[in-house]
C-alpha cells in the first residue's frame, strides 16, 4: 500500500469554496473527467451529505492493457457539509478495476483559523493493489500513485481556477482562462444574433 498527502491554502473564503465545489466541473485541467451525476443529496442533523457518481478515464501502463481492456473508472464520491465547523469532507474511491487497485481518497476544507479569507485543504489518499499476479503489485501502486499524484496537482490548478473565474474581479491573464472566456463570449454573441434575426423575421 502507497500513502498520499498534501496540504494547500485556497486564496478564498470557506463559503465560497463550498459554493464553487459543486460546480468545479468542467475547467481546462480536468479533461479525464467525462461525467458527474449527483444520486443522493439529504440534510442530517443539519450537516448536507451527498453522493455522486462520476466518470474518469484512467489509463494506465501499455503493459497492462490485456488487464485493462477499457480505460473509463467509476467513481464513487461522498460529502459532509457543516456549516457550524466551517468544514467541507469528502470521501472519494473507485468502483472500477477495484480487483487491480484500489484508491480511496479524504480531502478536508476548513476555514483558516488565522485569516477568515482564507481555506485550509488536507488531502490523503490510500492506494492498494491486489491484483492476483504479486509480482505486478508493486509495479500498479507505484504507477498509479505516480499518476495520481499528478492527478491532484491538475485538480488543484482547475478548483483554483473555478474560484478565481467565480469569484476573482481582477483581470485574468492565463491563456487558457482568457480562451475560455473569449469562446464564451463568442456563444452569447451567436445567441444574441440568433433572437435578434428572430425578432427581425418576425
Amino acid at each position: 500500500m502507497k500513502f498520499y498527502e498534501m496540504g494547500i491554502v485556497l486564496k478564498h473564503p470557506w463559503e465560497q469554496v463550498v459554493q464553487s465545489f459543486w460546480q468545479r466541473y468542467p475547467n481546462p485541467y480536468s479533461k479525464h473527467v467525462l461525467t458527474e451525476d449527483t444520486v443522493q443529496r439529504e440534510l442530517v442533523s443539519g450537516k448536507l451529505r451527498s453522493v455522486r457518481f462520476l466518470t474518469k478515464t484512467g489509463q494506465g501502463p501499455r503493459w497492462a492493457d490485456k488487464f485493462v481492456p477499457h480505460q473509463l473508472v467509476g467513481i464513487i464520491e461522498e460529502s459532509i457539509v457543516d456549516p457550524k465547523k466551517q468544514s467541507l469532507t469528502t470521501y472519494t474511491r473507485n468502483i472500477g478495476y477495484n480487483k487491480i487497485v484500489s484508491i480511496t481518497e479524504k480531502v478536508e476544507y476548513h476555514q483558516d483559523p488565522t485569516n477568515p479569507q482564507q481555506t485550509l485543504v488536507q488531502r490523503q489518499a490510500w492506494i492498494e493493489s491486489q491484483f492476483h499476479i504479486g509480482t505486478l503489485r508493486r509495479p500498479i501502486e507505484a504507477f498509479i500513485y505516480d499518476r495520481f499524484r499528478k492527478n491532484c496537482s491538475k485538480a488543484s490548478n482547475g478548483f483554483q481556477w473555478v474560484l478565481s473565474k467565480m469569484w476573482t474581479k481582477e483581470p485574468v491573464n492565463s491563456p487558457v482562462i482568457l480562451n475560455d472566456i473569449a469562446l464564451e463570449a463568442a456563444r452569447r454573441a451567436t445567441t444574441i444574433a440568433s433572437h435578434a434575426n428572430a425578432r427581425l423575421s418576425s
